[in-house]
């Protein structure tokens, strides 16, 4: 179908389409609008980005900094004004509300009209179809791999979100490796996306370090101490620590405690523990971090080459 492009120019505070005119109800063209949006502040893969137009709403994916979004004819029938808005929201909070749009449409010269319905147009075809883009987007960056202990395949499940096993051996026979053969981390087009998640801020801080009876004690002066306990406690697992000068572990046989290394050291978790203290020098207060990585030990991969990245999106389009 042939189409015209309007380019839209989205900032902050600045909103302006190339051309006002929309096009002809009925016409044989389509129309485009093409967002650019040049705030680096507008931009984040996970915010939300819809469309009003008129009474009815789209979600538009954001391909780098452009939005594309292709209006249906059966919008533009039997009107004279298109009026249009794009809102950006992170989860329940507007990051942006532009000004509204008015675009003029010309009128259909066809001498017998076509009744067209446009209800639930746009959350049928284009919300359906991001979301089954963004099901085949989710089982791409999730590629199957190994289990270490039965040697058996696991693949994703764009259902639940979770891996689960098929039960088919990975094992093989003769000169060929067996093990990790062909874990994706192996192929050069696709990279390993660890997950962090934060520890400080998020537990408890209090001033002092701990004594010999695992108490936090405010008299030990120059410490601060991070407790991590109840829903930010992540058993059997790993934290990462930078500038930390000890961590000690606390339960009810008693403590054990592990001294850090400024610089970069790593602290494993364990169950049989209910607390772990984080212990700091104050004057390294402000460098101090730790973070969990890959907790649930479920690794991500993602397509690094930016053709074939290309490639997928042409072929779904």
């Amino acid at each position: 179908m042939l189409q015209r492009k309007i380019n839209i120019v989205v900032k902050k505070d600045f909103i302006q389409p190339s051309s006002d005119w929309a096009g002809t109800s009925g016409d044989h063209k389509s129309t485009v609008f093409v967002f650019d949006i040049q705030e680096e502040g507008l931009i984040n893969s996970s915010y939300t980005y819809k469309l009003q137009l008129n009474d009815v709403y789209a979600l538009v994916d954001l391909d780098e900094d452009k939005l594309r979004f292709e209006i249906p004819q059966a919008v533009l029938f039997e009107t004279d004004i298109l009026q249009v808005q794009l809102t950006i929201s992170d989860g329940e909070q507007q990051v942006y509300v532009s000004d509204i749009l008015d675009f003029s449409v010309s009128p259909n010269l066809c001498v017998d009209s076509v009744e067209m319905k446009y209800d639930g147009l746009l959350d049928e075809s284009i919300v359906n179809f991001n979301n089954s883009l963004k099901e085949f987007e989710k089982l791409c960056n999730n590629f199957p791999y190994i289990d270490e202990n039965t040697l058996t395949w696991c693949v994703f499940d764009g259902e639940t979100n979770q891996y689960k096993d098929t039960g088919i051996s990975a094992v093989v026979t003769g000169d060929s490796l067996a093990k990790g053969a062909v874990r994706p981390e192996h192929l050069s087009f696709i990279g390993i996306v660890p997950e962090y998640f934060l520890v400080f801020p998020v537990c408890r801080k209090e001033t002092g370090g701990v004594n010999q009876l695992g108490q936090i004690d405010s008299t030990i002066s120059g410490y601060y101490t991070y407790v991590i306990e109840g829903s930010n406690y992540k058993a059997d697992d790993i934290i990462h620590t930078e500038f930390c000068s000890e961590a000690v572990f606390l339960n009810s046989g008693g403590i054990t405690r592990q001294t850090l290394t400024y610089g970069n050291a790593d602290v494993k978790t364990t169950s049989a523990y209910t607390f772990v203290y984080i212990v700091v020098k104050s004057v390294l207060d402000s460098m101090a971090k730790a973070w969990y990585e890959n907790y649930k030990r479920t690794d991500n991969y993602e397509i690094t080459d930016s053709k074939i990245k290309k490639a997928i999106k042409d072929c779904v389009s």
